[in-house]
């Protein structure tokens, strides 16, 4: 069962895209997503940037994704309060079905991606969801083969500074990765807010016992 209300006001979605492919090459001149703007945030999510793909296994370019200001809060709304309904999975009887035995967990083995020197950025000036408020929002990803380095990743969190780096290497089974995160003076009640809001809304939703899972890098 689903429960929700349609927003009062109008809220749409434009995509406007300006490509060409000219050989092994594709230029994303244009990539534009426009949200409905509000008194916040214009709401225009703009992607550019090149792919060489001259080489099947070892594609290079450079992607950039930015934006001066965004608002979620409204869509957000429309989607978090339109989530179906689940009940637990019974059999014909009534009764719960078995569970399965977990299987053994195994390392991952070692990938290389299909990429060399490619490099993704993203400047999001401002991106608002409700209370929280993230400004100045800029990170840099590189792939090159097995090896990801996310550095920089900052942003302001309604007002302190969030610092990160990640440094991935996929080449070894088990994967290897060093991770690096700081944060200072974060204010807690807007986040307070917005979990408790998220809490309200999913106590109509019956409760059915956590499934307990592991997740290993």
């Amino acid at each position: 069962m689903i429960r929700g209300t349609l927003p009062t006001t109008p809220l749409e979605a434009r995509v406007q895209v300006d490509t060409g492919v000219s050989k092994n090459m594709a230029q994303v001149r244009q990539c534009q997503l426009t949200l409905t703007p509000t008194e916040r945030a214009k709401n225009e999510l703009g992607l550019t940037g090149t792919v060489d793909f001259s080489k099947s296994n070892a594609i290079t370019g450079n992607l950039k994704l930015a934006a001066e200001s965004l608002d979620v809060t409204r869509y957000y709304d429309l989607f978090a309060a339109r989530r179906p309904r689940r009940s637990p999975s019974r059999t014909r009887r009534g009764r719960r079905r078995p569970r399965r035995p977990a299987a053994a967990e195994k390392e991952p083995d070692a990938v290389k991606l299909p990429v060399q020197n490619f490099v993704f950025e993203a400047n999001i000036g401002r991106c608002y969801l409700h209370e929280v408020d993230i400004a100045n929002l800029q990170a840099t990803a590189k792939l090159d083969g097995s090896h990801a380095l996310v550095k920089p990743f900052q942003l302001t969190l309604n007002g302190a500074p969030v610092n990160a780096t990640v440094d991935l290497d996929l080449g070894v089974p088990g994967y290897k990765y060093d991770v690096a995160f700081s944060a200072k003076a974060i204010p807690l009640p807007p986040l307070v807010t917005r979990s408790c809001r998220s809490a309200r809304a999913r106590s109509a939703v019956p409760r059915r016992r956590a499934r307990r899972s592991r997740a290993r890098v």
